[in-house]
């Protein structure tokens, strides 16, 4: 028999109950899908072990193809954090194996809504130990937090207190002496006993809390009424030679504007597949009239590449080896519009919806917003690649920014999600201070043109005394807020009165002059086909 590691931990894949091909009245192993076995050893197609989370169960034989190997590392960050998983694995599943016979017993259990609280804490714990990168005197305070919640728990189910040492770590009372396990029971009822009037006092003070919380609101406020839009890409799927940038946000149907901030993240170029991209953007600041109000979650997809050559013998060498990079500009790639309507009366489900965006190809998407609003339906084109898409979730999350903080840590620890404000909200709290301006750049008619061009604007925001203001255009992406100095549009192809429908948010100094203008500046973009006669024509526009 070859023999295994015992750190080796394998996953039931399959569920197996059948009984052993020989009779030689050998220990068979039962498996059920997602047990966690620890293998000793193996023996041809059959191995030998026992459920991981049965520590003193029976060890029996199973077929090896039932099962999968399993690094700890899928799990947990540490050695220390996979015992804390362990142990919060194993008291839910006794809790909630306790609290079901107390059910069907009819019996009532005291301070339920305390229980419940504890239960849902652990899994909080749990979640966030499991997605990796704790530090290690985070992990600490984690340990002890959870040996407090499970204190807590077992007092209330009236179940065994767990015999800890001064960190929270459990103790093996089988290698303890006997005089050394009557000194840590008696020590563990006293931090028990300290630990029921710690919070319990705790409670009180959050009950009065919220109570002058509730009485300095107005009353037709409540803490219930805000929600946020949690999104999460999960995977995207491009054929572009060039490198893209991909923006998310949402379109307010009554208001006719973009009525959030644009959430940007860029896609390489020839990768053709991101999967398990795990980017996760939170739309905040709803309020329940916002239920049943009709949005668009808008996506566009920009590549930045160079004009296509109207030069045969440069589009056979192709652009790529001989266009520099000064000469790439933004151009439209992609786009799709997405109702938002059957998210936001789902309510607040447990799990996340999942759904693919099929992206358009030949529509662009000032003129699909503009047929979406003549017509009431999303315009779909049935010749669309349907390899050029991305899968995305969405979900509902209950709160404001600091409430969703307190109750989901998990979404800001790995890859944390990115918080994108409303655009058309006017009133903000006194610590929240806001010199921002959100515009539309929507058309232009460029009128006396010989020839139709292709169009790029360029925006810059510029003092009474001309001095142009830097960093002011902000653009929100996967590691936060990225400024710039100037902002250029989209280049539209072949017309005099071009058409973009891009959000473009503008943050001001606290310092700035009250006197502060917007350059737009029209450029005629031209391909690389002869340099040296290449110039860009432009047209001003300035406002105050």
């Amino acid at each position: 028999m070859q023999l295994f590691s015992t750190n080796l931990i394998f996953s039931a894949q399959y569920t197996f109950d059948d009984p052993l091909p020989s009779n030689d009245n050998l220990p068979r192993l039962e498996l059920f899908i997602g047990d966690r076995i620890c293998v000793y050893g193996q023996h041809g197609e059959w191995g030998f072990g026992r459920k991981f989370d049965e520590k003193n169960g029976k060890c029996g034989i199973f077929p090896l193809s039932y099962v999968q190997i399993v690094q700890k590392s899928m799990f947990v960050s540490t050695s220390d954090g996979y015992l804390v998983v362990d142990e919060i694995s194993r008291i839910i599943n006794e809790w909630w194996t306790k609290i079901k016979e107390l059910m069907q017993e009819g019996t009532t259990i005291g301070s339920f809504e305390d229980l419940m609280e504890s239960f849902n804490e652990l899994l909080i714990v749990k979640t966030k130990i499991e997605s990796g990168g704790i530090p290690i005197e985070e992990l600490s305070k984690l340990r002890l937090r959870v040996s407090k919640l499970v204190d807590r728990g077992n007092t209330i189910l009236h179940l065994d207190v767990v015999i800890r040492d001064d960190e929270g770590v459990p103790l093996d009372v089988e290698s303890l002496s006997l005089l050394r396990t009557y000194e840590a029971h008696i020590s563990s009822q006293k931090r028990v006993g300290s630990l029921l009037v710690g919070f319990s006092r705790e409670k009180s003070y959050l009950e009065e809390k919220k109570y002058f919380l509730q009485r300095s609101k107005p009353e037709n406020v409540t803490l219930n009424d805000s929600f946020s839009l949690l999104l999460s890409i999960k995977s995207v799927e491009l054929h572009c030679k060039y490198s893209c940038e991909i923006s998310i946000t949402l379109y307010d149907l009554e208001k006719k504007m973009f009525t959030t901030d644009c959430y940007t993240f860029l896609w390489n170029a020839g990768s053709g597949k991101h999967a398990d991209l795990n980017l996760k953007a939170l739309f905040t600041d709803f309020a329940k009239e916002d239920i049943r109000k009709k949005y668009l979650m808008v996506t566009r997809v920009v590549h930045v590449a160079p004009i296509e050559s109207s030069n045969a013998t440069m589009r056979k060498h192709g652009h790529e080896t001989v266009v520099p990079k000064n000469f790439y500009c933004r151009q439209s790639y992609a786009s799709d519009i997405m109702e938002m309507s059957s998210i936001f009366l789902a309510g607040f489900i447990h799990e996340a919806k999942e759904r693919v965006i099929f992206l358009n190809r030949e529509t662009e998407l000032p003129i699909a917003l503009k047929s979406y609003h003549a017509t009431h339906r999303i315009p779909k084109n049935l010749s669309n690649d349907m390899e050029t898409k991305l899968l995305i979730s969405t979900q509902l999350v209950p709160g404001n920014v600091s409430q969703i903080k307190a109750r989901h840590p998990h979404l800001f620890s790995r890859s944390p999600a990115v918080i994108l404000r409303r655009a058309d909200r006017t009133a903000v709290s006194i610590e929240d201070t806001r010199n921002e301006m959100y515009i539309t750049l929507m058309q232009a008619e460029l009128s006396g043109k010989s020839s139709d061009r292709n169009i790029e604007a360029r925006l810059h925001v510029v003092e009474s005394n001309g001095n142009v203001m830097d960093n002011v255009f902000e653009t929100i992406s996967v590691t936060g807020s990225q400024l710039s100095t100037v902002y250029k549009s989209i280049v539209v192809y072949h017309t005099d009165k071009p058409m973009w429908a891009e959000p473009i948010k503008i943050v001001l100094p606290a310092s700035a002059s009250h006197d502060v203008y917007l350059r737009i500046l029209f450029y005629s973009k031209k391909s690389y086909d002869k340099p040296s006669q290449r110039k860009d024509h432009s047209q001003l526009l300035i406002f105050n």
